[in-house]
């Protein structure tokens, strides 16, 4: 089964100067009673970097039922991985578990379990791009 790259759609800027692109949905966790439980959700993230400065990032969906990999424009020199709610309250931080070299983008790459309970992976990029699980 091949994959199918899609571009991260509707990058919008908020009144605050955020540019933030439209949510990535998933579940955290298969839900098929009775079928192949695969397991926690997964994202495998590879930044492009160009003269020391982010320029975008390849992310690849695991363990899920749907497949597919997304390419986002980044700028800046940091990238910061966060959990929260609606509420601001912060509920378990993402789990970096293994980290190497993507011979596919020739750059580091991690993957990330998502924590529980949540459901879309929303990008923010400003001075450092954000990846926010909710």
């Amino acid at each position: 089964m091949a994959q199918e790259k899609r571009k991260a759609t509707n990058l919008k800027k908020d009144k605050g100067g955020v540019f933030s692109y439209e949510p990535i949905l998933f579940k955290w966790m298969d839900d098929v009673p009775g079928g192949n439980n695969i397991g926690r959700a997964e994202f495998a993230i590879c930044p492009i970097w160009a003269n020391g400065r982010l320029k975008g990032a390849y992310i690849t969906r695991a363990q899920q039922r749907e497949l597919g990999y997304y390419f986002v424009k980044l700028h800046g020199d940091r990238i910061s991985f966060n959990s929260m709610t609606h509420r601001g309250i912060v509920k378990q931080e993402p789990w970096i578990w293994l980290q190497g070299w993507c011979k596919e983008h020739k750059t580091q790459s991690c993957r990330i379990y998502v924590p529980p309970q949540s459901s879309k992976l929303i990008i923010h990029d400003l001075n450092t791009a954000g990846f926010y699980f909710e």
